[in-house]
């Protein structure tokens, strides 16, 4: 039973993560909202490149290789915003 809840436990904290790397989630919880509107935001990398690729802010700024670090990642990163809002 133990570990049908670990398992439980670590597949809700992996739809977290996702979540919370998602661009609705990061523009809506600290400055990036107001610098997405920002011109020079617009025309760079992170909206208009010869890829045609948008990434979003979680695959910059979220490592995902390790469970482990993109929960560490995501608490520490939302505490350091909470705090600064």
């Amino acid at each position: 039973m133990l570990q049908f809840r670990q398992c439980k436990d670590v597949i809700a904290s992996v739809a977290v993560n996702r979540y919370t790397s998602t661009d609705a989630f990061c523009t809506s919880r600290h400055t990036m909202a107001v610098q997405a509107d920002n011109p020079y935001f617009q025309h760079s990398a992170h909206r208009s490149n010869n890829e045609g690729v948008r990434p979003c802010c979680g695959d910059c700024h979220i490592p995902t290789t390790n469970w482990f670090i993109e929960t560490y990642t995501n608490v520490t990163s939302a505490r350091r915003t909470r705090s600064s809002n």
